[in-house]
């Protein structure tokens, strides 16, 4: 029997950002409470792709949030990626942290990035595009954060409350009506731009649809564990649908009852 990738296969069709003299990624500098100017990172797609893999770190030893836009077009670019969350409060080992999202973008494009962060600061990248032409696959074109707090480079802070390891019967709003469709997401969940946590923690999150006080699961239980200088926050996609004009809220528990060090940030990348 022969072997049948599972996808009918990916094909690489563009890559930007590696700096093979030193096995690392190229940098931009973000703004500092606003997005700085536009990088190009490919001056011209050789072809039609339809997924976009994202590979970013940070590696200064500030806390720092981040807010990450993609845009396409030459010197009117549109943003096709918008207000893309990251907690950069980590140290100098900061893992890389990945986003895999079904994006298309067509051949002969010019692709951009900036950002902006709660100081002007290096971020390091690495942009990978596929194609699937084998099965057809067509990526949707755009993609938009949800509970971002843009004055502060973050998503909507999350506070358990001062009981470790119990929910709060009530949500924390991140969007009190969405102004379109979202065909999947990623959950965001950052450190508040905390710079000192006091001790390692486990958190579960919720996230919910409805009106206050009537909201209704869609996520729950995502577990996140943090250390005193990293989180573990793995960028999963939800391939969950989210109708236009839907409230969207969170909760979440955890280990710590500290005032500060308990509260985390969280948003959604809602692909559009």
């Amino acid at each position: 029997m022969p072997d049948m990738p599972l996808s009918q296969g990916w094909i690489l069709t563009d890559s930007a950002g590696a700096d093979t003299a030193t096995s690392s990624a190229s940098t931009i500098t973000s703004g500092s409470g606003s997005m700085g100017s536009w990088t190009e990172i490919i001056a011209s797609t050789s072809a039609n792709s339809n997924h976009i893999m994202l590979f970013f770190t940070h590696d200064v030893s500030t806390p720092e949030e981040f807010l990450i836009d993609i845009g396409v077009g030459p010197s009117s670019e549109q943003v096709i990626i918008e207000s893309m969350t990251w907690s950069g409060r980590q140290d100098a080992t900061t893992p890389v942290i990945m986003y895999s999202l079904p994006i298309s973008i067509g051949a002969g494009t010019r692709v951009v990035m900036r950002a902006q962060a709660t100081a002007a600061t290096t971020l390091k990248y690495i942009v990978n595009l596929y194609a699937n032409s084998a099965t057809g696959a067509i990526g949707r074109q755009s993609a938009k954060g949800y509970g971002i707090v843009t004055a502060s480079s973050r998503g909507t802070a999350v506070d358990p409350g001062a009981t470790p390891n119990t929910k709060p019967t009530t949500y924390t709003e991140l969007v009190a009506s969405t102004g379109e469709d979202i065909y999947g997401f990623v959950l965001m969940i950052g450190n508040n731009d905390n710079a000192v946590i006091g001790a390692a923690s486990s958190m579960l999150f919720d996230i919910a649809v409805g009106a206050a006080s009537s909201e209704s699961n869609i996520i729950a239980d995502h577990w996140c564990v943090g250390g005193t200088s990293e989180l573990n926050t793995g960028m999963m996609f939800y391939d969950i649908f989210i109708p236009a004009g839907t409230r969207i809220s969170a909760r979440m528990q955890s280990t710590e009852a500290d005032a500060t060090d308990r509260i985390r940030t969280v948003a959604l990348l809602g692909i559009n």
